[in-house]
């Protein structure tokens, strides 16, 4: 799901509830929140969380709670900036229904106070079974994108370095640098033409926003950027990263 700032929409009633920044003494109940459902600051998952390589590297500053009508953390959201003008919001579980306009309420809270010229577009990743969780994004703007599907398989590398071969001599090929950034740009945005990989994100970010995210997704290797042109119309563009 993804939500494009500012269009989440606000809840009819948040006077109760009280959404706000975790400050560092309220840290560890919610990534315990976020982890386990459960506000207890001293679960095992939270010490394994900040000892992972993952946990050392986030920055905890948009890490949110929300407070019931008993003022005690009860839902905790984290939104993570990344490359592109882009964010990734986490959030604990829902539990019921009812518990979907509080959860709303603070998915609603976090995205409403990020700076849109610093962040233009905000995602969230769900398991399928999650049905409450993806009830609570709607409410609060989001939208739905894609049912993503991951495919993989086992990479050999050849004992001999194998010849590259061109469909013909009025084909070739580009790895990325700066002075081919206009090819890239070209052939990227040519790829989206009638896509069926996230159509609802086109036209939401620029290209270079779109470059920039691309080159932050796992070890950046230029050499492992291509670009295919016949003639000077684009064919192909394929983008590794080791991960």
């Amino acid at each position: 799901m993804a939500g494009l700032y500012p269009s989440a929409v606000g809840q009819e009633d948040t006077s109760r509830p009280r959404f706000e920044r975790a400050g560092p003494d309220l840290q560890r109940e919610a990534l315990a929140l976020l982890l386990t459902g459960r506000p207890s600051g001293r679960d095992p998952a939270v010490d394994r969380f900040l000892r992972s390589d993952w946990g050392r590297q986030i920055l905890l500053d948009e890490l949110w709670i929300a407070r019931d009508d008993r003022s005690r953390p009860a839902m905790a959201a984290l939104l993570t900036p990344c490359p592109g003008r882009t964010a990734m919001l986490f959030a604990s579980p829902a539990s019921s229904w009812p518990t979907t306009d509080l959860a709303a309420g603070l998915l609603h809270a976090v995205c409403a106070a990020q700076d849109p010229a610093q962040t233009r577009l905000i995602q969230a990743l769900l398991d399928p079974g999650q049905s409450l969780l993806a009830a609570a994004l709607e409410r609060a703007g989001f939208t739905r994108l894609a049912e993503l599907i991951y495919m993989q398989r086992q990479a050999h590398a050849p004992r001999k370095p194998q010849p590259l071969i061109l469909p013909g001599e009025n084909y070739r090929l580009l790895h990325w640098s700066e002075e081919h950034r206009q090819a890239f740009r070209q052939v990227i945005l040519a790829s989206y033409e009638q896509t069926r990989d996230c159509p609802g994100l086109l036209g939401l970010r620029q290209i270079d926003d779109v470059i920039a995210g691309h080159m932050a997704a796992g070890r950046f290797d230029p050499n492992l950027w291509f670009a295919l042109y016949e003639d000077q119309h684009p064919v192909g563009v394929m983008l590794l990263s080791p991960v």
